[in-house]
């Protein structure tokens, strides 16, 4: 996955001494906000290698997520059966349809973690203003960590604008202040490279965010329609009332951030701590109506387990329920992972990988940001010609790309492809000093200089 090599590379960079937040002209991009990698150095203490602590932290993360779902619905109803619903609903769907995001090094689930803690500090004692504050706070520290899951606290303040405004007033007062303060102290601590990095260029468009809303959604639809459902019933309580507004925030907040370039399944979801959130109160409510709708609770039950493994992704993640033929297909990827690292390892010199997770666990610099240089140069703030004339001159002693076409980089007129090399000065640079290794299975290949 990208993102590891890019997360691993940074904190790479930031445990040798150099800045965690790069000048815009770099070919390196920190739009992350701090605090995950700060716990990561931490958890690096233990796990040296940047990759294993993130991925450690990330599934302890999701393991505390999925347990506030199902602790904030054991606050709200008491009702255990519901509780542990609506916790396994999002590990279950989580692990068959964002398995990219499952114990990956990235601060996503992270983030989503914390921000699960801040609702389930504000379940505890809802009208208590400290528990309000401490609630907000909490937020806050999501927004640190990784700031696209916004959904959540914007709904819980427009809950409390509409039901009580002194909490919205603390809770919003809180947040802005608690926020404002982050800022300026990293901005102290990082410089001004730390605005310049959070506010990079990335390319967006309204088209794209049309595209890709409907059929990222569709695997989620049903059960957000078990999670409004309990705002319908009668006397519907104000929690299920919350938990409606909050599948569709997060169904609009998470269209509007598809339409970025970069950007994918993960912005959706909240729509999936939403869904489970719901689905669990529906059940819990259904407890209460026993007498006059018989069995319906074990029908919803039934409803919203079918709704949670009868998934699209279902179909990509059958082979891990066959056994044997996933750990031999996770062997051939090690192995060929291992090539590929010892090949750049032995490289004397500079390297150049378009993942840059081979170029960290073979030692070498992270040097390139395939993805965030592309946006700077829609930007204007870099010319690709740069890069094209560093490969020229032969200056890496080895290079790694992906011959998908998937990283580009354009300009008026013309197209320089990082992934089929659509430069014929680079293909004839490539030609004449380096030897291509291509590896059976995948779209990587190698290019190893040979003078």
């Amino acid at each position: 996955m990208y993102n590891e090599g890019w997360n691993a590379g940074l904190m790479g960079l930031w445990v040798s001494g150099e800045p965690l937040y790069h000048p815009p002209s770099a070919w390196i991009v920190n739009n992350y906000p701090p605090l995950s990698f700060v716990l990561v150095r931490v958890v690096m203490t233990l796990v040296p290698d940047a990759v294993f602590a993130g991925r450690l932290v990330s599934a302890a993360a999701f393991v505390a997520a999925s347990s506030f779902i199902a602790l904030i619905l054991q606050a709200l109803s008491r009702d255990e059966v519901a509780s542990i619903l609506g916790g396994l609903v999002f590990a279950a769907f989580m692990a068959i349809n964002g398995q990219f995001y499952v114990a990956t090094d990235d601060p996503q689930m992270l983030s989503i973690a914390i921000s699960l803690a801040g609702l389930f500090i504000y379940t505890l004692r809802p009208n208590n203003s400290l528990y309000q504050i401490l609630s907000s706070s909490v937020f806050v520290l999501s927004l640190f960590v990784k700031h696209n899951n916004i959904a959540m606290p914007l709904t819980l303040a427009l809950w409390l604008l509409i039901f009580d405004r002194r909490a919205f007033l603390r809770f919003s007062a809180t947040g802005l202040l608690l926020s404002a303060g982050l800022f300026y102290l990293f901005a102290g601590l990082f410089g001004p490279n730390f605005t310049s990095g959070l506010l990079a260029p990335r390319h967006y468009a309204l088209a794209r965010a049309f595209r890709w809303t409907m059929p990222n959604l569709t695997p989620i639809l049903p059960l957000m329609v078990f999670a409004v459902m309990p705002a319908f019933l009668l006397k519907p309580g104000r929690f299920a009332i919350l938990f409606a507004l909050y599948v569709g925030m997060a169904a609009a907040i998470g269209a509007l951030e598809l339409g970025g370039d970069g950007t994918g399944i993960n912005a959706l979801f909240e729509i999936v701590i939403a869904a489970s959130l719901g689905s669990g109160l529906l059940v819990a409510r259904l407890a209460d109506t026993q007498r006059e709708f018989g069995k319906l609770r074990i029908w919803a039950i039934a409803g919203i387990i079918a709704c949670t493994l009868l998934t699209p992704g279902l179909v990509d993640r059958k082979d891990i329920l066959t056994g044997l033929p996933w750990f031999v297909e996770m062997h051939n990827r090690e192995r060929r992972t291992l090539d590929i690292v010892n090949i750049i390892q032995r490289s004397n010199g500079p390297a150049l990988c378009a993942t840059n997770i081979f170029c960290y666990w073979a030692g070498k610099p992270f040097a390139f940001d395939a993805f965030n240089f592309d946006q700077s140069v829609r930007a204007g703030r870099i010319a690709p010609e740069a890069l094209a004339e560093s490969i020229a001159s032969g200056k890496y002693s080895v290079i790694e790309l992906e011959e998908n076409g998937e990283a580009q980089i354009q300009r008026p007129g013309a197209m320089f492809d990082i992934g089929s090399l659509n430069s014929q000065e680079i293909k004839r640079t490539l030609d004449k000093i380096y030897q291509k290794i291509p590896f059976t299975g995948t779209n990587i290949v190698l290019y190893v200089r040979t003078h």
